[in-house]
């Protein structure tokens, strides 16, 4: 609720900006790469009519619910399919530091975006020293990316996701 009353505001991304602005002031400046990942994030499953459902899938929202059901419903996020398992769920798309694992960028998506669409939009181009580590999931994207205001990723280096924590 507290996290909708600052979006509703559009102090989220402010409030995250004055966050980067006072770590980069501590010292923890991002020079030594980034890291691009995504996470799941479930929230509880819709116990939704199919009526109710085809409402929401065309971009309404069923006139029966009350302030309060449409309050508790989640009507945003979307099923995905993850290891042979259906998953209803959103996506935490993130950049960080390598050295100092701090999160620089981040998109929060419905479950069924794939890592690759929002790749670009997460990288911090005037953070690091070229060097992107991503997973597989990521495989799809140039390795050679041309960043807004002519900055450049020099190379981007594919890890098994087993290993990403060890970076």
């Amino acid at each position: 609720m507290y996290r909708g009353h600052l979006k509703e505001r559009g102090l989220v991304d402010k409030l995250f900006s004055e966050l980067l602005i006072q770590i980069d002031a501590a010292g923890f400046s991002a020079r030594k790469g980034q890291i691009v990942d995504a996470a799941i994030a479930p929230v509880p499953r819709q116990r939704n009519t199919r009526e109710e459902n085809r409402q929401i899938k065309n971009g309404g929202s069923p006139e029966t619910w009350s302030d309060n059901k449409r309050h508790q419903k989640n009507v945003e996020a979307h099923w995905t399919m993850k290891y042979g398992e259906t998953h209803y769920e959103y996506k935490s798309h993130i950049s960080i530091n390598r050295k100092h694992k701090v999160i620089r960028k981040y998109a929060i998506t419905s479950a069924e975006v794939h890592d690759s669409q929002v790749f670009e939009e997460r990288l911090d181009e005037n953070k690091s020293n070229g060097s992107v580590w991503a997973d597989s999931a990521y495989r799809r994207v140039e390795q050679d990316i041309i960043l807004p205001r002519g900055g450049r990723i020099t190379a981007v280096i594919f890890i098994a996701s087993r290993y990403a924590n060890a970076l």
